[in-house]
Parts: structure tokens; sequence; C-alpha cells
């Protein structure tokens, strides 16, 4: 997953019969900082930007994108604004024949508890459905039957989001197979790969016990190859 501007630097890598595949970072948010542009009542919301068009990004040979969803703000206006977008996104995305990859997240992440629980991630991802998504990026909610609450009540293939880590491939691998026990199609990693020691293997790792169905001590031999 690349950022607009990245396009014409790795443009060469997603060319040819196997190439990966080409899935474009539509958005800049600051919702995680700790200072963020207050909503009308006083409450810190965030502010999230769409980098591109599609229109501008089509011809570029993108097979999908991924864009924020953030729902739950204090000021409904935002809330409203956020569904809107998205909605736009994926019938734009339907006439250029790219995929849409959204990820629900709660505005409020920062300071409500309840905010990554089964219930909230339910029903967030539900919208994401039924806006038109192709596929669903969920957040972990702290357990394989919370998760397994998050991918049932969708319709909708649901990836796992792989967060912060990286240091440890173990809890990378057994992160993935509790999301493929809990009914998840796969998963999207980031930094839980390019931060590790060895970044292909653990590569080689996921793959194994997301397509392969491996056991995680079965996949961490893998490393060692």
């Amino acid at each position: 997953m690349v950022s607009p501007g990245m396009i014409p630097l790795v443009d060469q890598t997603f060319m040819g019969r196997d190439r990966p595949g080409f899935v474009l970072h539509l958005d800049w948010k600051n919702h995680a900082r700790s200072i963020y542009t207050p909503g009308k009542d006083g409450r810190s919301e965030g502010v999230l930007v769409q980098l591109a068009e599609i229109s501008e990004v089509a011809a570029s040979g993108i097979d999908a994108v991924m864009t924020y969803m953030y729902l739950g703000q204090k000021d409904t206006a935002l809330e409203q604004a956020e569904i809107a977008r998205n909605a736009r996104i994926v019938r734009e995305c339907e006439r250029y024949g790219i995929a849409v990859i959204i990820e629900p997240r709660s505005a409020l992440e920062g300071i409500d508890p309840d905010a990554l629980s089964a219930g909230v991630m339910s029903m967030y991802c539900r919208i994401a459905a039924d806006i038109g998504a192709d596929l669903v990026k969920a957040l972990w909610p702290g357990s394989v039957e919370d998760f397994a609450a998050v991918t049932s009540t969708c319709y909708t293939p649901v990836l796992l989001a792989g967060g912060a880590g990286g240091e440890d491939p173990q809890s990378t691998l057994q992160l993935a197979a509790d999301a493929m026990q809990a009914g998840a199609k796969g998963v999207m990693f980031g930094r839980r790969i390019f931060r590790a020691q060895q970044p292909a293997g653990v590569l080689r790792a996921l793959n194994a016990v997301v397509h392969e169905n491996h056991s995680v001590e079965r996949a961490l031999r893998l490393l060692e190859q």
C-alpha cells in the first residue's frame, strides 16, 4: 500500500504478470495525535483529508484504494460528511473498476474505552459494507470471540489491521492466526512486517498462516529459511 506521492517511485514494481496488488492509501489524518482540531462542542475530533481524486489516479494502474471512515463524532455533521465522502469514493471507484477497502474507526478512540468494543466495531464495519466497500479493514477488538462477532455481522470480507508492533514475529503470526480463526479473510499488516528484523521471512510466514492454514509454530520455522 502506497501514498499518491509514491506512485511514480514504485510503479515499475507493480507491472507484469506476477506483480503484487497495487493499493493506494487515499487519506491523511491526525486522529492519533494528542492535539486535534476541536469539534463544535470543544471536544477534539480530528481532521481527515483525501489526498487525491479517483479520476486523478485511476490511470496509474492501482487495483484498490484504502480509505478511513471515522464515525462517532460528537459533531454529527462530521460523521455525516465522512459517510458521504466514503460513499462518493465507492461510486467513483465502481466507474473505474477499482476495489475499495474501507477502514472504519472511532473518532473518539483516544478517550472512549468502548471505541474498540465488538459492538461498536461490528456496527461500523456493517456501515462500511452497506456503503459498498469491497473489503473492510478492522482493528483487533481484543479477543478471538470479539473479532468473530465483528466478522459474523459483516457480509463483506473483513481483513485485520495490524496496528503497531513487529518486533516479535511470533506475536504477529499469532495475531494473524487468531484473526483467521475468528473469520477474517486475510490481514493488512504494514509495520508488523517492515519493522521486523526479517521482513521477507515474516511475510513468508504470514502467507503460510493466512493462505496455507499453517500453525504458528510451523510458520515460525520459515523465518529460518
